[in-house]
């Protein structure tokens, strides 16, 4: 039987525990819920109140209080990838080669970048 190889930094679930309560504080200031699901390995969700701030604003907050690590642009994302139903996803890097990816449900008035 070939033996299986688990490249899952086992961290990561850990990390995701330590970020989520500041995350979580940070959504609401801005309009956001913030809804952890999937593997707990790189997935938060945040759904939308009617008026949120716009996206930009919520992903650089994070940035500036987990530790997250700037593109050469200056942008708090490595990449934002359109998914079912509108939902973009926006991966942002962390310290230790950690990952998070932040799915968005567009807003009436689109996710305002």
């Amino acid at each position: 039987m070939e033996k299986r190889v688990n490249n899952t930094r086992n961290w990561v679930p850990m990390m995701y525990v330590t970020f989520y309560g500041i995350m979580r504080d940070i959504a609401l200031e801005h309009g956001y819920v913030l809804t952890v699901h999937g593997s707990c390995v790189r997935d938060f969700d945040v759904p939308w109140v009617e008026n949120p701030k716009p996206v930009i604003d919520i992903l650089n907050k994070w940035s500036e209080y987990i530790g997250g690590i700037k593109t050469d642009d200056g942008l708090p994302f490595d990449s934002m990838t359109q998914k079912p139903h509108g939902r973009i996803s926006y991966t942002m890097q962390v310290g230790g080669g950690g990952y998070i990816d932040v799915s968005v449900m567009p807003t009436n008035e689109g996710n305002k970048e």
